[in-house]
């Protein structure tokens, strides 16, 4: 998080006496990356991403030189110190330089302004100081000494002014005074409205600062005074509408001068800020006195400037002459400010996505791969937003119970080349194709992989930094695949179902991403359920295997007949019912067409009278007295529930 600082001065204010003792140490710059990556890039291949533990990782890195780097707004002659603390896990002990470069023109110069050993797993801090040579531009990064493609990171940048920087003081004028009343007119840029004054003076112009703008600027001939009222809309990259979220905005915003204070105020029920700031420079004897205000809205961010300086009739003058913008006169911008969400381009809810498996199965095994697909719920409006890069994402696979990497999985990797502006390199890359995409990512799954891991797939918006993820299911590999009962029949013209249960040998992996399939169609169908099952219902007569197949490619089969159900019996019997005889029974089952003819036989009393056996020869025992009446009974299985038909055989003389 970027901090604009005046500690010292708010002493000097509650103490003027220590004024001069305590105003040398200026914070200009510190940033703990817990709110993005601050305007932070990676040179050349580097990768920058911002960890959970608000921290600046550098990875994919190819050469030495790459690494972190951050352009910096730095005055001439001035003296400066650096400091850094960087953090690496790999290698015993790495040489690091904290190195500045900067470019004049064409040409360009480094310097190397901290040179340090980071030895293996200890955060290492790296301090240093410099005096800022006349430039373009000027830009700080971290690199190492031969040791081109490690990855690490850094935290707690910090850069200070150990001489101070000259500021105006206070004057006694008022800027009330100063302003003539011009007529207030409306100018609004995507749901942000302002109210800027024009005529009597005010003169309004178009300007551009990244965005959309507007400046009223009205010139005091008598007090040689420059007054500006700027208002801009910038888009952001990421959605900022919760107050507690665009808090995290002003907390980062850049000042281009000394703060001198601050204020959050309410603009219809919504957080806002008012930052005012001083600007003197010594060798152009120019003073200029402002304040902002910061206003966000969705993906919009406001800054509405009033500056007073002087103009450039005057060139010499006291700072004093020069009037200070105050909170009051911010806070009265502030009451012109509106906001219709109506028309706003884009809410966050038009750049939302989905992240999904392009063949809809998300559990993957050992040595296979896993296409992910990331698509916007309204493309159209996410197309019109964020351009023609509007569908590029990064991705990874994390474990939720450790929120790191899946080390088993390897994304696809995607070319890259260099952005180079006027010979210098700016550290940004783009895809080397502008027909490539990320919005479809092909993960790998290790051969290796020996346990169960419940994923995540996160692809994060580069373009709105919105986020998606889909669950997944990581497998090893199983050494077959079982399915029971090994056969099935079901009969037509009914309700009956049965259920088949896969299993894994060996036991313990999930039976998920499972897929079911008939052999013949219309003859059964087949109903996937939860945890290996599958239920499946006749349809027609006819015999089917059906296969269920692993996501690793394991698969196990059964057989499956549909035929018609018994009905009825009839039940004829043959043979002499004397005492120490026997008869045979036989079973006509009905219709002729029932496929399964399986039968058993009972009789209702024990061996000492008679006994049955399966093949239906009921034997009568010896001593039986005639008259004796045993009934036999007859059960066809071949229906969803048992058919049953008894015949009395009555014993003889």
């Amino acid at each position: 998080m970027r901090k604009w600082i005046s500690l010292l001065l708010a002493l000097c204010l509650a103490v003027p006496a220590a004024c001069v003792a305590e105003e040398k140490e200026i914070l200009v710059y510190a940033s703990g990356f817990d709110a993005g990556t601050d305007e932070w890039f990676g040179r050349a291949h580097t990768r920058v991403t911002v960890t959970k533990k608000g921290t600046l990782l550098a990875d994919s890195r190819e050469e030495d030189y790459e690494g972190p780097a951050r352009f910096f707004d730095l005055i001439a002659g001035e003296e400066y110190t650096v400091s850094v603390e960087i953090y690496q896990n790999r290698k015993e002990s790495v040489d690091f330089l904290v190195t500045l470069e900067s470019v004049r023109g064409e040409e360009a110069s480094w310097l190397h302004l901290v040179k340090a050993t980071v030895p293996k797993g200890e955060w290492t801090v790296l301090s240093g100081s410099f005096t800022a040579g006349e430039s373009d531009s000027y830009q700080i990064y971290v690199e190492t000494l031969d040791n081109p493609k490690l990855s690490f990171e850094i935290r707690d940048f910090r850069l200070e002014s150990p001489d101070g920087i000259p500021r105006a003081k206070k004057t006694e004028l008022s800027l009330s005074g100063l302003m003539p009343k011009g007529e207030l007119k409306p100018f609004a840029h995507d749901g942000i409205q302002i109210l800027l004054p024009e005529g009597n003076g005010w003169t309004v112009t178009t300007i551009y600062q990244g965005g959309y703008g507007k400046s009223s600027r009205y010139a005091d001939e008598k007090n040689e005074l420059l007054l500006s009222h700027e208002f801009t809309v910038k888009n952001l990259a990421t959605f900022y509408e919760d107050p507690d979220k665009a808090r995290t905005v002003y907390n980062s915003t850049q000042i281009d001068g000394q703060t001198t204070g601050t204020e959050e105020i309410q603009i219809d029920g919504h957080p806002a800020v008012i930052v005012l700031y001083d600007k003197y420079n010594e060798e152009n004897d120019f003073t200029a006195h402002g304040g902002v205000l910061f206003y966000v809205r969705q993906n919009r961010l406001m800054q509405a400037r009033l500056i007073c300086q002087t103009t450039s009739k005057k060139m010499y003058h006291h700072p004093e002459e020069t009037p200070v913008i105050t909170l009051e006169d911010m806070r009265k911008i502030a009451e012109r400010v509106t906001y219709d969400a109506s028309r706003a381009p884009v809410t966050e809810e038009d750049v939302t996505f989905t992240v999904t498996a392009v063949d809809g199965i998300t559990a993957v095994a050992a040595g296979k791969e896993l296409v992910m697909d990331a698509e916007f719920v309204n493309p159209d409006k996410a197309r019109k937003e964020g351009g023609t890069n509007y569908n590029r994402f990064t991705w990874s696979v994390i474990d939720p119970e450790t929120g790191e990497p899946v080390p088993e999985v390897e994304l696809e990797k995607l070319k890259v080349q260099f952005d180079k502006r006027h010979g210098v390199e700016k550290g940004r890359v783009t895809l080397a194709s502008s027909s490539a995409s990320t919005s479809r990512q092909k993960i790998q799954i290790s051969r290796t992989l020996e346990r169960v891991i419940y994923a995540e797939v996160v692809a994060e918006s580069t373009a709105f930094h919105t986020k998606a993820s889909c669950p997944v299911i990581l497998l090893p590999q199983a050494k077959k695949m079982i399915l029971v009962p090994g056969k099935a029949v079901l009969y037509t013209g009914s309700d009956s179902t049965m259920t088949l249960q896969a299993g894994y040998d060996p036991e313990g992996i999930p039976l998920v991403g499972l897929t079911w399939k008939a052999a013949k169609e219309g003859i059964l169908e087949v109903m996937p359920g939860e945890n290996g099952t599958a239920v499946i219902r006749p349809l027609a007569k006819g015999k089917t295997k059906i296969t269920v197949t692993g996501p690793e490619g394991k698969n196990a089969t059964v057989s499956v007949q549909v035929t018609d159900p018994v009905t009825g019996i009839e039940l004829k019997w043959s043979g002499t019912a004397k005492a120490g005889k026997s008869v045979r029974m036989k079973a006509a089952l009905q219709p002729a067409t029932a496929g399964v003819k399986d039968v058993e036989w009972s009789v209702d009393t024990d061996e000492s009278v008679a006994s049955v056996s399966a093949k239906g020869v009921v034997s009568i025992a010896k001593g039986v007295p005639a008259g004796t009446v045993i009934t036999v009974t007859c059960t066809a299985l071949g229906a969803p529930e048992p058919v049953t038909t008894q015949v009395q055989i009555e014993v003889a003389e």
